[in-house]
């Protein structure tokens, strides 16, 4: 009867002991890598990835099903080697495996969890992963990772699963900027480029039954150069006729100046003509019109 106490008091010393280790161990992790916050359940021991000084991760590896089983990553240093972390949980799961380019860096992760972690995505400065684990009805969870950090790992719980995570971290060291250069003479900007000359509002065209004149003016002094085809054409904005494009006339180059004359004759009466005006050498604009079917008398 009086063993009783001391088998008691020695299991309550035997627990403390190993709650004790546990936490003995994350502080030793911890100091080693600072963290995020964790989220999760209860359950699982603790666990922290170290990386060996200078290696970057290269990916995050996740074992997944309904739950999330285990995650690891894999280090690639300068050098170009590259390993494994440990596993961190069960050895169930199918892969789900987030690789990052040399210039990616992970901003925050997320997902749900109840007992265990149903379900992570990672966020990087460029993308947002697929999700890994299972749709789960637990709490939605976000962990961002702290100004001046990067995330060096995993950290959190496992057992048989994940039963809780967050993030191992390194601080950035600040990049002192470049001393500034001593005053010297302050170069002119340079000069914008001279904006091509384009039609100054929109050409008049006067159709009658054998002829029409465009009328244009330009926003500047430019040769232009105006053809003429029969039927409507469907030219796409700044675009001239081919070369292979049967003509019906084309005007001579007219002299630089800004307003322009240009008159065609021996049309065909009620028909549709397409325009294409090339200005100075470059782009055109175009349009069409139609040749009356009889004379005017109004006017």
């Amino acid at each position: 009867m009086s063993e009783r106490p001391s088998m008691c008091v020695a299991k309550r010393v035997a627990g403390k002991s190993v709650v004790l280790a546990g936490i003995m161990a994350l502080a030793w992790q911890a100091h080693a890598a600072e963290l995020t916050r964790i989220v999760g359940g209860p359950g699982g021991a603790p666990f922290v990835d170290r990386p060996e000084r200078g290696a970057r991760v290269g990916a995050l590896a996740i074992g997944a099903g309904a739950l999330i089983d285990s995650v690891s990553a894999v280090y690639q240093t300068p050098d170009g080697r590259r390993f494994p972390s440990a596993r961190h949980g069960g050895p169930g799961g199918g892969p789900c495996v987030i690789a990052l380019d040399p210039d990616e860096r992970i901003v925050a992760i997320r997902g749900r969890h109840g007992q265990y972690v149903e379900s992570i995505q990672i966020i990087t400065n460029k993308r947002m992963s697929r999700v890994c684990g299972g749709p789960g009805g637990g709490t939605e969870f976000r962990i961002d990772v702290p100004p001046n950090h990067t995330v060096v790992g995993w950290a959190g719980r496992a057992g048989t699963y994940l039963d809780a995570v967050g993030l191992a971290l390194q601080p950035v060291q600040a990049v002192a900027p470049p001393p500034a250069a001593p005053p010297g003479p302050v170069a002119p900007p340079p000069a914008a480029p001279p904006r091509p000359v384009a039609l100054d509002g929109k050409v008049n065209v006067r159709a009658n039954l054998n002829d029409a004149t465009l009328d244009f003016r330009l926003t500047g002094p430019a040769s232009v150069e105006v053809s003429l085809r029969q039927g409507r054409s469907s030219l796409r904005p700044g675009a001239c006729f081919p070369a292979s494009e049967r003509l019906a006339a084309v005007s001579p180059v007219q002299p630089q100046r800004a307003q322009h004359r240009v008159l065609f004759t021996r049309l065909a009466m009620g028909t549709d003509y397409s325009y294409a005006i090339r200005i100075g050498g470059a782009a055109c604009e175009s349009g069409w019109f139609t040749t009356a079917t009889r004379i005017d008398n109004s006017q």
